[in-house]
Formats: structure tokens, C-alpha cells, sequence
């Protein structure tokens, strides 16, 4: 989209995606030594990090300009705090 391209941000969006997958090995490593047979702390760093990378997602729909729902976003801005934002939004819309 803006039609630039960074060798230091794309290390360290691997940094990032190296250490995800390493939290989720400790998670069940966790989940083995305390005997979950449910695997519940690696389902929730799944959960967390598939929450946070769809958060992100649609942050980056709306910079490109792409229409987001109006339920999406409110929502996102409440998580945020940045609930004044959201009259602000739905004022000029």
C-alpha cells in the first residue's frame, strides 16, 4: 500500500513470529508439568495470539482504506479506551 519496503521491519517481524511460536512450546511445556490433560494454558496463548493477530489485521484493513464494520470498530476503540472516538466516529458517519 505504501510502497515501501524495510529489511529491519521484516526482521523483526520474525523476531516477533519466532517468539510466538516459542511462548506456545512453553505454554504446553506448562501444560505437561502441571498434568493438564486439556492443554488449557497452550489453548489460551493460541487464543491470545490469534485475538491479537486479528486485532492487527483489521487495523491494517482500515488504514488501507477497506470498509471495517461499524461494530468492529467501536469495539476496538472501547478495548483501546478511545471510547470518545467512537461518538466522534459515528457523529460524522
Amino acid at each position: 500500500y505504501r510502497k515501501e519496503l524495510s529489511s529491519r521491519v521484516g526482521w523483526w517481524g520474525l523476531a516477533r513470529k519466532s517468539l510466538t511460536f516459542v511462548f506456545v512450546i512453553i505454554a504446553h511445556q506448562l501444560d505437561m508439568v502441571a498434568g493438564n490433560s486439556n492443554d488449557f494454558m497452550r489453548d489460551a496463548m493460541l487464543m491470545f495470539i490469534i485475538g491479537t493477530e486479528g486485532i492487527s489485521i483489521l487495523e491494517n484493513l482500515g488504514k488501507l482504506g477497506l470498509p471495517v464494520p461499524k461494530f468492529i470498530t467501536s469495539a476496538l476503540f472501547k478495548l483501546r479506551g478511545n471510547e470518545d472516538q467512537v461518538e466522534d466516529k459515528e457523529k460524522m458517519s
